[in-house]
């Protein structure tokens, strides 16, 4: 937590979610469209210490911060073993502590305080509350299940759309198990009505919880108020208009995000081309062929080819529907989107393996063998790109140290990497540095490095260099150099045509000094 950078999200999480604490104002929160659990639990240590000695806490205290997100990835973990041990018993929950444990993305999103683990854990304890509880009591079968379908949109807005999927095909899954098409019917009817309470009573506890507002909705109400015609009507409903709360911070910060996934970004980057004012339907599944570790993807094959019913669980299930999903999201900027699939096959194969491991004495022992030699495969991954996984992408689509030219933003350089940059700097005692940089880390204002950008760069052909950073050094950051609108720029096409002198992290560094090698 210590080595990797501020990433791009990470130091308005931090100012936002203390600022929550110290105001109680939930404005900010509307504005970036972010639900607050995630910010809460992870600032609030921070807050504590200031009410404890009064002082003030900015963003170098971001890995204290960081902290507080591995609340939500003892629950990833915990879960992931309840929801697997459910499925096929005690080995497939030892399964599937080891493979969530080393999965190289789930872990690396782990040591950061953002909210995409979060909101993966609450959507895996959601799931397997509600598959336990479907025989008990209305508090087993409604009651936890609506708890942790709130706490689920409390911690990202995509979990009032993710929850009702996973929820709805896990249902299905075992509802097409029933003996007659009659009995599915009755089943499924009784599962819509547990899904309506469930998703209702949840909201409700979302909504309350955000609370209310005094900002553009009382005005709203007020000049609704103003257009009644003259009479009592108006008169009564003038003073309530001024005084009743209006829950509205809740469905504003959902709306928010649901405007911005209609809308998407600027672009798409993926496998070496960016696409201005572009989405791409396939994006998703072919960046978790990419990011997903070697290990996982191999182990997932083998066991479709030896024996594909056992994969026919609700949570393989749920991981396919939210897979599908993934066709219609317009937000392409990582894989961290869609970590819940991630979570869900992992449980779902773990059940799947131990399984098919129970046909056969030989087939036991080997599926043993082979289900060790992938733990241990996928570990020496993890450990290889500690503490950088945002960086890992599996060798099955060649050289991981260049994964940025396949993905970019969040699935290699999130902004995290001027820590690396700066010491590199110190050990070559290099005095004039030009960085461009794709991030938002207070660091940068501290370091001895002058930021630029490529649309204030020039190019001089005759001496095959960029004029403004003439015998100086040039860091740039891999996703503004490939995967940002800024990529089309001459200066940036200028020099993805040249070599660079060294790769340092997330930069790539380019020497325009008077030949001066870099070690």
């Amino acid at each position: 937590m210590q080595r990797v950078g501020a990433t791009y999200d990470e130091p308005g999480y931090l100012q936002v979610g203390l600022e929550y604490w110290r105001t109680g104002d939930f404005r900010p929160l509307k504005r970036m469209g972010t639900m607050p659990l995630p910010l809460q639990v992870c600032t609030l240590p921070l807050y504590i210490f200031e009410k404890a000695t009064g002082a003030t806490l900015d963003a170098t205290y971001l890995p204290w911060a960081r902290i507080g997100n591995l609340v939500f990835w003892w629950l990833l973990l915990f879960y992931a073993w309840k929801s697997a041990h459910h499925l096929a018993g005690n080995w497939s929950a030892r399964l599937a502590i080891a493979l969530v444990a080393c999965e190289p993305n789930l872990l690396a999103h782990a040591s950061l305080a953002t909210t995409d683990l979060a909101v993966t854990a609450c959507l895996v304890a959601l799931l397997y509350h509600y598959q336990a509880g479907r025989c008990g009591g209305w508090w087993r079968r409604i009651g936890i299940p609506t708890i942790w379908f709130a706490t689920a949109v409390l911690a990202k807005a995509s979990g009032i759309v993710f929850g009702p999927i996973v929820l709805f095909v896990a249902d299905f899954t075992s509802n097409c198990q029933a003996a007659s098409w009659r009995e599915t019917l009755r089943l499924s009817l009784a599962s819509c009505r547990r899904l309506a309470a469930i998703a209702s009573g949840g909201m409700l506890i979302v909504v309350l919880y955000c609370g209310s507002s005094e900002g553009p909705a009382r005005q709203n109400l007020l000049r609704m108020v103003e257009k009644l015609p003259e009479g009592k009507l108006k008169n009564a409903a003038l003073p309530a208009a001024q005084r009743i709360p209006l829950y509205v911070n809740a469905v504003d910060t959902i709306a928010f995000q649901v405007r911005h996934n209609l809308r998407g970004h600027d672009g798409v980057f993926l496998l070496g081309e960016w696409r201005p004012g572009k989405t791409l339907w396939y994006y998703f599944p072919v960046a978790l062929s990419i990011k997903a570790s070697a290990a996982l993807l191999f182990l997932l094959a083998a066991t479709a080819l030896l024996r594909t019913k056992s994969l026919r669980n609700w949570a393989i299930a749920a991981a396919a529907a939210l897979l599908l999903f993934s066709l219609t999201c317009k937000v392409q900027i990582g894989v961290r989107y869609m970590l819940p699939i991630l979570a869900f096959a992992i449980v779902g194969l773990s059940a799947g393996l131990v399984q098919t491991a129970e046909i056969g004495r030989w087939r036991k022992a080997l599926i043993a063998a082979v289900i060790c030699l992938a733990v241990a495969w996928q570990a020496v991954d993890s450990a290889r790109f500690w503490p950088n996984g945002l960086q890992y992408s599996n060798s099955l689509w060649g050289n991981s140290k260049q994964g940025y030219l396949l993905l970019s933003d969040s699935n290699f350089d999130w902004g995290q990497g001027l820590p690396e940059l700066a010491k590199w700097q110190r050990q070559n005692e290099i005095e004039n540095l030009d960085v461009v940089y794709f991030g938002a880390d207070p660091l940068l204002k501290s370091l001895p490095m002058r930021p630029i950008a490529f649309p204030m760069m020039t190019v001089d052909r005759e001496r095959n260099v960029l004029r403004e950073s003439a015998g100086r050094h040039l860091a740039v950051s891999v996703t503004t150099l490939y995967g940002h609108p800024h990529c089309q720029t001459e200066a940036a096409a200028f020099l993805r045509s040249q070599k660079p002198a060294a790769q340092v992290g997330t930069f790539l560094i380019f020497d325009f000094t008077s030949g001066r090698t870099i070690p």
